[in-house]
């Protein structure tokens, strides 16, 4: 009986130490998996931390692009409205310069029908002048014809004082 029960307790210390075998060794196995999910999780981590500062970088990156554009679209206003300005002015200067064009080609017009005036009351005039010559020309034939006459007259008188006649 003895020796029974030394078979049962060294069976059951041989169960034991299987069991505690067994069990370390699924303590270990299950210390291994976890190490390997631990280095796993701090992978994930660093990768996680990798991609947080570069999603910090590219957050501040994006803010500085927007704060390029806000800065950009605000000249771009400017230079709008600036343009709009001197498209303005552009436009009175036209506006001004073909009032003046207009104007220009107003007196031009009344300068050319001044002009054909002009030239009409020369023509009557240099006719007239021609009409004067030939009246004092015709005037200047009187004359002399007239002094002749007188001469010949003044000429007879005296010869009709003297008593002799020209003939």
């Amino acid at each position: 009986r003895d020796h029974t029960m030394s078979h049962v307790l060294d069976q059951t210390l041989q169960n034991e130490r299987k069991l505690m075998e067994e069990s370390a060794a699924a303590v270990y196995e299950r210390e291994a998996e976890l190490t390997q999910k631990e280095v796993s999780l701090r992978r994930i981590e660093d990768d996680v931390r990798g991609r947080e500062q570069r999603m910090s970088s590219e957050t501040k990156q994006i803010k500085h692009a927007q704060s390029r554009i806000r800065k950009l679209a605000q000249q771009l206003r400017e230079k709008e409205t600036k343009a709009r300005q001197n498209e303005q002015r552009l436009e009175e200067e036209l506006q001004r310069c073909q009032e003046a064009q207009s104007r220009v080609q107003e007196m031009a017009q009344r300068l050319q029908q001044k002009d054909a005036s002009f030239e009409m009351e020369k023509k009557k005039l240099e006719k007239r002048m021609l009409q004067c010559d030939a009246l004092e020309r015709q005037l200047q034939q009187w004359q002399h014809e007239l002094e002749d006459g007188i001469t010949a007259v003044s000429s007879i008188h005296a010869d009709g004082d003297t008593g002799t006649t020209g003939y």
